[in-house]
Formats: structure tokens, sequence, C-alpha cells
């Protein structure tokens, strides 16, 4: 009797212990089931989130293309503005749902963390000065080679490179990058004044050393100067304290300074006993009262001495009061052409006859410049 009532009893316990974790699992399961959609919930809104950032950045790329080739249009401005502004949006919305605990404001990183492009070192920024290359966030999120306009409070204000965009960024959304040397002892100068000549301009970058060389750039079609041009110095260390002088006063005007892109040699292949020809096209109709000439196709290895020299030769002793060479707006490059004014119009009438003559191997091209260029 004792033993049955024992086994009666184990069971009794083996039922109980079987409903109960029965009634455990009913417990877990809506849960288990609630997470399951919960997280399929989560990855179809970060699908759509990122669909829609997808769209945004295209929408800005598109805007941005449309704005730069009408810039006088201000509704492409306007939706250029609009799309970034709906990008930073969707992108700040985003970092605040996967946002951690907040930085410490002395910003120190770990010992252990390592120095990697995504995680700057602050140190490294506090190095950086105006005039220096160096990668900053775009309102896209990514990061754009960029430099250094102005600092100020600890904030960098920065123009992205190939874009002519500026904005001001935090210290940390600022880094420096490895790139080769920049410096170089031609500086750009832009937004002259009109009134601006050689004098003024040694004059004004006088306590930065001697200036060797000085160049105006003149619209390519008109052959007016277009208020900018290029110093030389004749040291490093003057083009880079002249640099300094950025955004500072010069004739009325707050003048723009940068290190200008070296030029890539283009080596003349052409042996000189074969220069390669192509037809001359005939000159145009001659202005009254013509002192200047347009000359193309030039040696990458000319300079103003060599082409004054070549000017007053085959002119018949004409004097040579101006040579102008036309570059890239952006970059500085020569790009092998110029206009060369002289002292008389007889020169020039006989300067022309090089239209299709070989000078430094190259198969010249001379035209007359229109007098309107140099009113």
């Amino acid at each position: 009797e004792a033993l049955k009532q024992t086994d009666d009893s184990n069971h009794e316990a083996k039922i109980k212990t079987k409903k109960r974790k029965k009634a455990d699992a009913d417990k877990t399961l809506p849960a288990k089931k609630k997470k399951k959609t919960s997280k399929k919930r989560q990855e179809d809104s970060d699908l759509k989130e990122s669909n829609m950032e997808r769209e945004l950045k295209t929408a800005v790329k598109r805007a941005r293309k449309a704005y730069k080739a009408n810039k006088e249009d201000k509704s492409l401005r306007k939706a250029l503005k609009l799309a970034k502004k709906a990008l930073l949006n969707l992108q700040e919305s985003k970092a605040g749902k996967t946002e951690g605990p907040p930085k410490s404001q002395d910003n120190e990183a770990s010992p252990d963390t390592p120095k990697t492009d995504a995680n700057p070192d602050p140190s490294t920024s506090q190095e950086l000065k105006v005039g220096d290359t160096c990668e900053a966030t775009y309102s896209d999120g990514s990061w754009y080679k960029a430099k250094i306009l102005d600092i100020s409070e600890g904030k960098f204000k920065v123009e992205y490179e190939g874009y002519g965009e500026t904005a001001e960024v935090e210290q940390g959304d600022i880094r420096m990058v490895k790139v080769e040397e920049v410096y170089t002892r031609k500086l750009f100068v832009g937004n002259l004044s009109y009134d601006v000549v050689d004098e003024k301009v040694i004059e004004f970058f006088n306590d930065c050393g001697k200036i060797s060389e000085i160049h105006w750039v003149c619209n390519t079609t008109t052959g007016r100067f277009s208020g900018m041009g290029f110093v030389t110095f004749e040291t490093d260390e003057g083009a880079k304290k002249a640099v300094e002088k950025h955004e500072t006063e010069f004739l009325g005007r707050r003048i723009k300074l940068r290190f200008a892109k070296p030029r890539k040699e283009r080596p003349q292949r052409i042996p000189r006993d074969r220069v390669a020809r192509r037809p001359v096209k005939p000159l145009s109709e001659r202005p009254d009262e013509c002192y200047t000439v347009f000359v193309g196709n030039l040696s990458y290895d000319v300079n103003e001495e060599k082409m004054t020299k070549f000017a007053e030769e085959k002119s018949g002793g004409g004097a040579v009061t101006a040579v102008r060479w036309i570059t890239d707006r952006d970059t500085g490059d020569f790009k092998g052409a110029g206009y060369i004014e002289f002292e008389s119009t007889k020169a020039v009438d006989e300067f022309v006859k090089q239209n299709g003559q070989v000078f430094m191997n190259r198969q010249l091209r001379v035209d007359y410049a229109t007098p309107k260029s140099y009113d």
C-alpha cells in the first residue's frame, strides 16, 4: 500500500512538472513571435530609409549639375538647396536613432582606440591652418577634399575642391589627408581690382620676398582682364607667407589666394626636323587701330622672355608692351595660347605673317585680336 501511494505521488509530480513546462512555453511563445515581428519591421524601415537616402543623393547630384550648367537660374539654386536640406534632415534623423552615449566635452579618445581615417585625432585637426588641403564632411555625409579658407572659434570655413561651394564645419568634421606637397612658389590671386598693375602687386607682397613673375588671366574670347592672375615668388617661404594674406583687402577688394596646381609637363614628341603640319587658317579681318595679336598652339616650355624676343624679331623690330597667357580658370594650367600687345600697328601687320610658321617646334596659330579686348 505504501509503495502504491509513492508511485501515485511520483506520477502526479511528473504530470504537474509537464504542465508547468508547457505553461511556461506558452507564456514565452507570444514574446518570441512579437520579437520576430518587431525585427522585421525594423529591417523594413531601415531598407526604406536606405532607398530614400539613395534617391535623395541622386537628386542632389542632379540638382547640382543642373545649377552648374545655368547658375543664373535662381529656381535651380533653390532646388539644389531643398534637395540638400532634405538629405541632411534624413541623415540627422538616422543618426538620432543610432546615437550612442554622448561624447565627453574634452573629446578625448581612449588610448585603446585605433587612430584611423574614420576616427581622426583631434590634435591633428588643430594643426591645420588657412590654406591647407584637408578633407571635410559634405551635406551627404561623405568626405570631400577641401581647402581651409578661415579658422575662427574652433570652426573651419572650407571650400570643396571641384564644387566651388563653401561651408562652415566643426572640428570633428575635418581631417588631414596624406597628399603630395601642395606648396609651390606660384599663387593664384582672385577677386582683383581692374585697376591693378604689377607695381601695386609687388608693393602689396613686399614683406613676403621677391616676386619673379606676374601673369594676368584674360578672357579667352574677348581678351579682357578677368580680375585674376598668378604671382610667382622666388622662394617657397615667400609664397607660404603670401598665401596668409587670403581675404585681406587690396585696392578695395578682399582678394582670394591659394597655391596654384603645378603644371603637368607635356613634352614635345615631334622631332625638330619633323614638325606636324596642319592646314593654316586664314587671318580674320584686320580691325582698325589693332595693337594686339592672338597666338595659339604655343610650346608648353615657352616663357615671356622667349615670346617677347621672338615677337620683336618677327615684327621687324617692333616693341612688345605686354604678353598675357591664357590659363585654366580653376587649375591655373597654361593652355598653350596668349596675347601679345605691340607698340605699333605696323609691328602687328608684320607679326601676323607668322601664322602657320614654326616657333619652338610648334606650328603657330596667329590672328588679329579685337581692339575692344583691351579698351
